[in-house]
C-alpha cells in the first residue's frame, strides 16, 4: 500500500507516525504526492535543489517538509520490487502483458483507448508517465484516456 510506503520513508526524514495516523498520512499523500516522468533524474534533481521541498501543516500546527518522498511514495506503481515484491510488474508492463495476450488486430485499438481510473490515477503526472513507459515497452504510440471522474469511474460505470 502507497500510503504505508510513504509512512516508511517519511521516518528517513525524522518524521514518525503512529497507526493511529493513517487518515493523515493519506491526506499527504494525496495532497503533496504526484509520479516522475523521469524517476531517476527527479531523485537527482530533488537532492541538488531545495525547489523540490513541499510543506504541509499538521493539524497540530506545526510544518513538515517533503522533498524527494512526494513522488518516491508513488514510484511502486512503476517498480513493485521497492515495497518487496521480488518478481512483481509495474502497471506498464502489467497492460504490456495484457496487450500481447489479445489477437494483434485488436491491440491497436485497444492501445488508442486506455482509459485510466482509480485512486492513483489521480496522481498528478500519473497519464504522462505511463504513456511514456507504454510507449517504450510496446514501440508505438499508445492514447491515454484521463476522465475527471477517474476517481470513481469504477464505481459509475
Amino acid at each position: 500500500d502507497l500510503t504505508e510506503y510513504l509512512k516508511n520513508i517519511l521516518t528517513e526524514r525524522g518524521y514518525y507516525f503512529g497507526s493511529r495516523n493513517f487518515e493523515l498520512i493519506r491526506d499527504i499523500k494525496e495532497t503533496l504526492g504526484y509520479i516522475a516522468i523521469d524517476y531517476k533524474q527527479e531523485l537527482r534533481l530533488a537532492s541538488e535543489n531545495a525547489s523540490y521541498d513541499k510543506t504541509f501543516k499538521l493539524p497540530d500546527g506545526h510544518i513538515m517538509t517533503l522533498s524527494s518522498e512526494a513522488f518516491r511514495c508513488a514510484e511502486p506503481l512503476f517498480d513493485p520490487t521497492m515495497l518487496g515484491f521480488e518478481n512483481g510488474f509495474g502497471l506498464h508492463q502489467l497492460v504490456q502483458k495484457s496487450l500481447n495476450n489479445i489477437p494483434i488486430d485488436l491491440r491497436r485499438n485497444l492501445c488508442e483507448n486506455i482509459i485510466l481510473s482509480g485512486g492513483n490515477s489521480m496522481f498528478p503526472g500519473y497519464g504522462k508517465r505511463i504513456k511514456k513507459e507504454i510507449n517504450q515497452l510496446l514501440c508505438c504510440d499508445v492514447k491515454i484516456v484521463e476522465q475527471r471522474e477517474r476517481m470513481y469511474s469504477v464505481w459509475i460505470g
